[in-house]
Formats: structure tokens, sequence, C-alpha cells
């Protein structure tokens, strides 16, 4: 029986993490854009395990119709990850009500540092990855549903030092405003979540450019997670194509502090 799902990419830790358990807590049951089954794919076996195994808890307190959690392991610098998506997809044949892609590759550093399979690995990852799954889950969409491309303020001003990813994240931010306009006429909403500096799980370079340490500017940063989240599903409900979270004040004030 075809059921009615929802898709989380880079659904291991991180920003996926917190979209699929805030998705089992507050979407499941909707009875518009509501589903049975939750998805989660990443690279990580284990970190999956331990997210579904949370979000079906979570999605277990409400009552005996809580939506099934399901995992899937795929590495998305390897093309099987095509076939088996592929494959998946065929035989389950999901009425898909979100698809929310979070997979994301990260390398600090000058262009000339590191080595071109690195750099290609992201643009794999942030670009043609994404435009893969999103092209194989469209046949799959159902009714009035929801795709949400989280990209980054990086988006909007590309930066030395982060040239390859800023550049990837220009793609998904152009990528997601055509779509929507490809699609609005099918009844599927395209949001972009543009969380501000930081707030994304790729936050380890801040301590380098604050001179923090131990942790502190993750921990800051971290910690509006949840609020992208809850901000870019109501911002979706309410068919808006970009869900801007701008950085926190405080933080902001911290890295002007540290850097002085």
């Amino acid at each position: 029986m075809r059921r009615k799902t929802a898709i989380i990419t880079g659904a291991a830790t991180g920003l996926g993490s917190e979209f699929a358990k805030y998705l089992a807590l507050r979407v499941a049951g909707d009875p518009n854009t509501g589903f049975e089954e939750i998805w989660l794919i990443d690279r990580d076996a284990e970190e999956l395990r331990k997210t579904a195994a949370v979000v079906q808890k979570i999605a277990g307190r409400k009552d005996a119709s809580a939506p099934v959690c399901r995992y899937f392991s795929m590495e998305f610098e390897d093309d099987d990850y095509k076939r088996y998506l592929r494959a998946l997809l065929n035989r389950e044949k999901p009425y898909i009500t979100w698809l929310i892609q979070c997979e994301d590759l990260k390398h600090d550093g000058d262009f000339s540092v590191h080595g071109s399979a690195a750099e290609a690995d992201m643009v794999r990852i942030n670009c043609e990855a994404l435009t893969y799954i999103c092209h194989e889950a469209l046949p799959y969409f159902y009714g009035e549903s929801h795709i949400l491309l989280p990209t980054a303020a990086d988006a909007f001003l590309p930066h030395p030092g982060s040239a390859v990813y800023t550049a990837s994240k220009t793609y998904v931010f152009s990528f997601g405003l055509a779509l929507a306009k490809e699609l609005q006429h099918r009844n599927i909403h395209v949001t972009l979540v543009c969380p501000g500096m930081g707030v994304s799980c790729m936050v380890d370079h801040l301590e380098d450019v604050a001179g923090g340490s131990d942790g502190q500017m993750e921990k800051m940063f971290l910690a509006g997670t949840k609020d992208v989240v809850v901000k870019a599903v109501k911002d979706a409900r309410e068919g808006k194509n970009i869900s801007l979270r701008i950085i926190p004040t405080g933080a902001l004030r911290a890295i002007r502090a540290a850097k002085a």
C-alpha cells in the first residue's frame, strides 16, 4: 500500500536531524501534508540509527497511528546511491508530502589548498546530489506538498577561503527560486532555508574566525538550529519561498569583540 511519506536527506545530525524530530512531533498528523512514514537518508548508518530511534520515540508519543521511521544509508560521493534511490522509490512508490534536503559538505581553506577531489566532492554533494534526488522524487509528490532546500547566508555573499562551498550554495538558491515557479501549478511549494552564518552544522571554522575555544562559538550558534527548523516549517506552510534566519545579535557582538 502506498504511504504518505516525508523524506529528509542529511538526516543523521545537525539541521536534518532537527527537521526529522520536529516533523515527527508537529507535522505528521496534519490533514493536508501529514505523513505515515518518515525516511531518513545519510551516509553514517550508525548516526542514522540513533536519530531514527529518537524520531520514532518522539512520533510514538502521540498515538497508535504515529508515523513509521525508516532509515537508509547512502554515500553521495558514490554514484551507486543513484541506482539505490531510484530502485527504492520505484519499489515503495511513496506519496511524498515533504522533501527536505540537508545533505551538505564543506571544506574550509583557499581553493588551491585542497586537492581537486575534495573541491569536486562539495559540488557533487551540494549541487549534483541535491539536483538528482529532487528530480527523482518529483514523480512521487502527492497533492499539497513541500520541498525545503537549506542553503546558507553564504549564498548571498561568496567569500575567499570558501569559494567552492559558497558557490554551491548560490547554485541551490538560484535553482530553488526557479523550481518554485515551475512547480507552483502542481501545488508543490519550494522553500529555501537560509540560516544565518553558523546556524547549520558547519560551524567549526567560527572558532578560528572569532578566536574562541573549547567549542564556545559552536554552542552559541547551534543553539539556534531548532529555531531555524521551526521558522522554516512555518514559512513553508505559509507558502513563502525564502525562510531567512538572521545571525543572533548577541553572537554577532561576540565575534566583533573577539576580533577587536
